[in-house]
């Protein structure tokens, strides 16, 4: 049993690190494996915030990655997430400090600013 679990452990962080080396997108499919948490990480904010009317690449800043979101705010349902070092595009940036991107896989969600950078 112990071996198994070893063997998992390293088959997973295999995954994670080339998905970390690549810039790769991490999707879930389900919201519950997700936390969310009303309160800014000062760590991870970004000092190079993407703009109202901005539209093009940024990365994600959040550790280790970021909740995309259905709408623009967290009381909007998740739809996935992003990776810490990933880019996405960006669509549109609202007054409100969410940006609506593009994700690898098109499908497109929202995210909090503070956690992009240009």
């Amino acid at each position: 049993m112990k071996k198994t679990k070893s063997i998992m452990t390293v088959l997973l962080t295999g995954i994670l690190l080339v998905a970390f080396g690549a810039n790769a997108y991490a999707t879930t499919v389900s919201s519950e494996t997700l936390t969310t948490s009303t309160v800014l990480s000062p760590n991870y904010i970004s000092p190079n915030q993407p703009g109202p009317g901005y539209t093009g690449p940024c990365t994600v800043t959040a550790q280790p990655s970021i909740i995309v979101r259905s709408g623009p705010g967290t009381n909007y349902s998740s739809v996935g997430s992003v990776l810490y070092g990933g880019v996405v595009n960006v669509i549109l940036v609202n007054n409100s400090g969410w940006a609506e991107i593009r994700m690898v896989n098109n499908q497109t969600g929202w995210v909090s600013t503070s956690y992009l950078t240009k």
